[in-house]
């Protein structure tokens, strides 16, 4: 594990190794900041070999986020969640693994549609960081986002508020391709909960969305909708469910079109929330 303390913010990178013989629910050991174990003045570093699979957990003052990796770079990635409404900052991370520069192009897809952006060379094994809020055209909207790499890329997503009670964060890695049916067991808009469905439409004409709320105790409610060409939709779990637990299904039921999805769940007074991809099938 390795501590450390930027300005007044402290942050824990836990690198976790697991061996072929643990399960993967032994990757998450969260530690509250306050811990006496939460030790950033003295740093013991231990670093897992590779190939071993690493989990990175980001400890932000008193909440946490954090986001599975990828095993795969690719030539686009997609990531179906972004805002700058609402109080939101979303960042946008651009990795090159190459050893060679390449050139990329983000468009942000809005309720509106498609935003194409001036594209930018990424130079080889090099990162880059984009803040949606500070682009020309993407103020005060929900979006979200396509990455095209001429050479293969990944990319990850950031968000962070702040509702009066300490700056939180979200994060997740995208997903290379786009899929017809995603699958997300958790949700709940009991006990002070919010649960939103994110459907990003990479497709250059509208589909047709199922989404379904499987609820706790049996059950389904269900919507149908339809997602313009490259442009996102958010959907509210209250205004099928206002007060229960569900898991979630959303199927493309346009033939041949796929789409890509996510969903962000909040508490405390979204003081405090978490983000996700799906499961999937075609």
């Amino acid at each position: 594990m390795l501590y450390v303390r930027r300005d007044k913010f402290r942050f824990a990178f836990v690198l976790l190794h697991l061996s072929k013989d643990q399960p993967l629910c032994f990757a998450r050991h969260l530690l509250q900041a306050s811990s006496p174990r939460f030790r950033y003045d003295k740093p013991p570093y231990q670093t897992p070999p590779p190939p071993s699979p690493l989990f990175l957990l980001q400890f932000f003052q008193k909440f946490v986020c954090d986001s599975i990796g990828t095993i795969t770079s690719a030539n686009d990635y997609f990531l179906a969640e972004g805002s700058t409404a609402w109080g939101f900052t979303t960042w946008v991370l651009i990795q090159n693994p190459t050893t060679t520069p390449s050139d990329v192009t983000i468009t942000y897809m809005t309720p509106q549609g498609a935003k194409a952006q001036p594209s930018f060379t990424l130079p080889g094994n090099s990162r880059k960081t984009i803040k949606v809020n500070d682009m020309a055209g993407m103020a005060n909207t929900d979006f979200s986002t396509q990455v095209h790499g001429a050479k293969p890329i990944i990319a990850e997503r950031s968000m962070y508020w702040d509702n009066g009670t300490g700056e939180a964060c979200h994060d997740s890695i995208g997903m290379d391709q786009a899929h017809t049916t995603f699958y997300l067991p958790d949700g709940q808009t009991s006990g002070g909960y919010e649960t939103w469905t994110l459907v990003q439409n990479p497709n250059a004409s509208a589909v047709s969305v199922e989404v379904s709320y499987l609820k706790a105790g049996g059950g389904v409610e269900s919507l149908t909708d339809t997602i313009p060409a490259n442009s996102r939709k958010t959907f509210k779990m209250a205004d099928k469910i206002p007060s229960n637990r569900a898991s979630i299904m959303i199927t493309s039921r346009t033939p041949g079109k796929k789409i890509m999805v996510e969903r962000a769940m909040y508490w405390n007074n979204k003081g405090a929330g978490t983000e996700t991809i799906g499961g999937f099938s075609d």
